[in-house]
């Protein structure tokens, strides 16, 4: 545990540090809010949460003493690498089975905040990421960081591509870092 976290904080702090301001005039951000400062403003948002506000409610996932990520971690953390693996299967179960409810949670959210683009570094929610932005923003790209060596079944970073414009697939781009997962990411389409 930690990967994602820290992947996510060092793209951050270079986005951040080297974004050269906007020139006057040049006219308000994709989003259309011309009130953002001309700085690049990037906003760290921790998705667990948000699936679990999603699921349980907003009310309860805040008063749960700890969240899924803390059981998958703690088990990672004490080398139990088998319960880690079970606490993941649980997720995604939980995932897989409120996924409606959770594209209209994401969705709902990103109409809220309007970003100008999404960059994930988690796997398994790229689909409902995609469908969301599609239904919510459809101009808003979609950019998933693999931060492991390969997509597998348990950790679904590449799914098949779906140009339906519904489905948001034109809109996502993947980093690949390794030749395995360029491989599979071409394979998917």
């Amino acid at each position: 545990g930690g990967g994602h976290l820290a992947s996510a904080v060092a793209v951050r702090d270079c986005l951040e540090s080297h974004t050269p301001p906007r020139p006057a005039g040049d006219g308000p951000s994709a989003s259309g809010d011309a009130s953002l400062d001309a700085r690049l403003a990037v906003d760290m948002v921790d998705v667990g949460k948000l699936v679990e506000a999603g699921i349980l409610g907003p009310v309860l996932s805040s008063i749960a003493p700890f969240s899924g990520d803390d059981v998958y971690n703690f088990f990672m953390k004490q080398g139990q690498y088998g319960l880690a693996a079970a606490a993941t299967d649980v997720g995604m179960s939980s995932i897989d089975r409120n996924a409606e409810a959770l594209v209209k949670f994401f969705s709902a959210y990103l109409e809220k905040e309007r970003p100008d683009v999404v960059v994930s570094y988690v796997p398994s929610l790229n689909v409902l990421l995609r469908r969301s932005l599609a239904l919510t923003l459809p101009r808003v790209e979609l950019l998933t960081v693999i931060t492991d060596m390969e997509s597998s079944p348990a950790h679904r970073w590449i799914d098949p591509y779906d140009p339906t414009p519904t489905q948001g697939g034109r809109q996502h781009t993947i980093v690949a870092g390794g030749a395995r997962l360029h491989a599979q990411a071409w394979e998917a389409g």
